[in-house]
């Protein structure tokens, strides 16, 4: 009677394209359910979100698309919030923060169904935050 342990019943080790092909596959699926996750995700949060802020573009900034002009303003809205204590030093505009929804609900306003600058909507946003966020 032959023992289990020895050399005739033993298993060979896979060889090492076996496993690397083994791991590659496995990685894969992971990735591929990362992905799936991922893209659902915001699919899922937008329909719980009920009355949750939904960026609204009503002006063309230059050739730029709607994802391209919501970059440039959540940009400039870093750039004003992070200089927002100076200028309230400077009695310019008091804010803690300016934020994406302030800047676009200014543009919206000032240059609804119009094709503007970059420099046009600075000097817009510019000229508003002071009579938006006055010092007292």
């Amino acid at each position: 009677m032959l023992s289990p342990f020895s050399q005739k019943n033993a298993k060979k080790p896979p060889s090492l394209l076996r496993r690397l092909t083994r791991r590659y596959v496995n990685e894969m699926k992971k990735l591929i359910a990362l992905s799936i996750l991922l893209s659902s995700s915001p699919l899922l949060y937008a329909e719980d979100c009920e009355g949750c802020w939904v960026p609204v573009v009503e002006f063309k900034l230059g050739d730029s698309d709607y994802r391209e002009t919501l970059i440039w303003v959540s940009g400039n809205s870093y750039a004003y919030s992070s200089v927002a204590q100076e200028m309230a030093d400077a009695k310019v505009y008091c804010a803690n923060s300016v934020g994406s929804q302030e800047l676009l609900e200014i543009l919206n306003y000032k240059h609804k169904g119009q094709k503007i600058s970059s420099e046009q909507a600075s000097a817009t946003i510019k000229n508003a935050l002071p009579v938006r966020f006055p010092c007292q």
